[in-house]
């Protein structure tokens, strides 16, 4: 994989981010780095994803955002999900799917697409690592993005 840029350091994550990370059902993988055309500070946040049809946390959702971001569409660049795979609910690829390979060789299913008022979530990149299922949602992003932020996806262990 060729991204042109080996990214930005993502801003360390919270000792309650990571211990919600530590208590998630799913083998977690969060990103370290994101893209430098981003042009700003990257903060994470750590949300629990729920099954609320039986009140169970299923996986987690990483929030990467401006300072104090926890998933407005103003201020979310992108959401991280991790689930047990196949996820609960898969989420709708609305636009033309196109299959493509991770940096390690995973496959993957991409699509950029519509854009709304705010582009919440229109490029989207999932994949299935070790029985998880991931879904990285980029606001207005590109596939070069969601590869990147892919490549940089760390054991709770190694985040910052």
């Amino acid at each position: 994989m060729n991204t042109g840029e080996a990214g930005v350091a993502v801003q360390n994550y919270s000792a309650p981010g990571k211990a919600l990370l530590v208590q998630s059902r799913v083998s977690v993988l969060a990103p370290t780095r994101v893209p430098t055309s981003w042009g700003r500070a990257t903060y994470p946040t750590v949300q629990p994803l729920r099954d609320y049809k039986r009140n169970v946390q299923v996986g987690y959702d990483v929030v990467l955002g401006g300072p104090g971001c926890t998933g407005g569409t103003a201020c979310t660049q992108a959401d991280v999900y991790g689930e047990k795979a196949p996820p609960i609910e898969q989420t709708r690829l609305d636009g033309k799917v196109v299959s493509t390979r991770l940096a390690d060789g995973t496959p993957a299913k991409y699509v950029n697409g519509p854009c709304g008022a705010n582009c919440a979530g229109s490029f989207q990149l999932q994949f299935v690592k070790g029985g998880y299922a991931y879904t990285i949602s980029i606001k207005g992003g590109t596939l070069a993005d969601g590869l990147l932020i892919a490549s940089y996806l760390r054991p709770v262990a190694a985040l910052p």
